[in-house]
């Protein structure tokens, strides 16, 4: 053979590799424009607490759209939210080899250091981010990032210079904003946070800064101005997320469980996959004394959050608080037939065993292994 042939058949060779390659690439693009794609599905599953789900589709995805999962914006989200950090982080490195200069990949990497809660590494990943001639936009979200983190890992003094700096470079960089007001708080400055909350009410009211403010001002016990900024925020923004909860935790603070109570059911229909709703609603009712409602509320959690042992075990202490001893044991087992591994189930059903006078049954009760 030639050079020349060999060089033809090389070529030829590639040109059919290019076609494929875009051939397979118009495959994905139709399915990805199909709103019942694995990946689409994948990210609505996930969105509504469905993981094994979420997961299954994901798998899917990889198999029939391997290219186009690295142009989504939805598959890093999936990934983290999946807690896949280890294949988040061959996910982002494969994406760098595929397009080196987009800017996407150091931002996630940062991310994946985020979503593992090591804040240290996470700011060490955004300054570096910042580097490598990255659009100037994404710099300085990077520099608020890395204040963020500084400040999450209790680096305070690094925080609060890198936040003073990208403020000083981008005066209107909400996140900066927002973290130099936390970081008043993490130093238990409440007359400061509650200043630079206020000046956030005041020039960028969104609905964050209201929650914030009103927690501020909690620690100030200025309930009275908490609930008016409240009251007044809530008829702008009614399903905000935020603001609901820190209605309920004013009223909580007073003492008011009854007002609490009716807070928390607002805050229930707006933020229904929620744990911390359910949980507070029922200490309410409970404080009142309204155990049955109560018990309906925690019923209502364990159907909404199948699979998972928090409501199951909320349910037993309840009645174990309550003294109701045979439905505790009851309970108690509920949780130990469902999550044999949680060690509460065993401590906690034993004394509800002995309390409700049936020590032989307590005594047998071990966990085994």
């Amino acid at each position: 053979m030639t050079i020349w042939q060999w060089f033809q058949d090389w070529r030829n060779k590639r040109s059919a590799l290019a076609e494929f390659d875009a051939l397979q690439h118009a495959d994905e693009a139709l399915l990805r424009d199909n709103e019942l794609n694995p990946l689409n599905q994948a990210k609505k599953a996930l969105d509504r607490g469905d993981l094994s789900a979420a997961a299954e589709l994901w798998q899917d995805a990889r198999q029939k759209m391997p290219l186009v999962i690295y142009e989504s914006d939805d598959s890093f989200p999936i990934l983290l939210g999946l807690k896949r950090y280890d294949e988040a982080e061959a996910f982002v490195t494969e994406g760098q080899r595929r397009s080196p200069r987009d800017f996407r990949w150091r931002r996630e990497r940062a991310r994946i250091a985020e979503a593992r809660g090591d804040h240290v590494e996470a700011a060490r990943r955004w300054r570096e981010a910042q580097s490598g001639g990255a659009p100037a936009d994404e710099t300085l979200g990077a520099m608020g990032r890395e204040g963020m983190c500084l400040r999450a890992a209790g680096h305070l003094d690094e925080a609060e210079a890198a936040l003073e700096r990208t403020i000083r470079l981008d005066p209107a960089n909400v996140l900066a904003l927002v973290e130099y007001a936390k970081l008043s708080g993490d130093r238990k400055d409440w007359e400061q946070s509650a200043a630079r909350w206020r000046g956030l009410v005041e020039n960028v009211r969104m609905p964050l800064m209201f929650a914030g403010y009103a927690d501020a001002l909690m620690h100030l016990n200025r309930l009275d101005e908490a609930d008016a900024m409240l009251d007044n925020s809530v008829l702008v923004y009614p399903g905000d997320q935020g603001i609901a909860f820190a209605r309920c935790y004013v009223a909580e603070q007073r003492g008011d469980f009854e007002e609490a109570s009716r807070r928390w059911e607002t805050a229930q229909r707006i933020s229904p996959y929620l744990e911390p709703v359910y949980s507070h609603r029922a200490r309410c009712l409970e404080r009142l004394g309204r155990h049955d409602e109560a018990d309906a509320v925690l019923s209502e959690a364990i159907t909404r959050f199948r699979g998972n042992e928090w409501a199951l075990r909320e349910y037993a202490e309840f009645a174990h608080r309550r003294q109701d001893w045979n439905e505790a044991c009851l309970r108690w087992a509920a949780l130990r037939a469902k999550f044999p591994e949680n060690e509460a189930a065993y401590v906690s059903g034993r004394a509800a065993l002995r309390a409700a006078g049936r020590q032989e049954e307590a005594e047998a009760l071990r966990r085994e292994g």
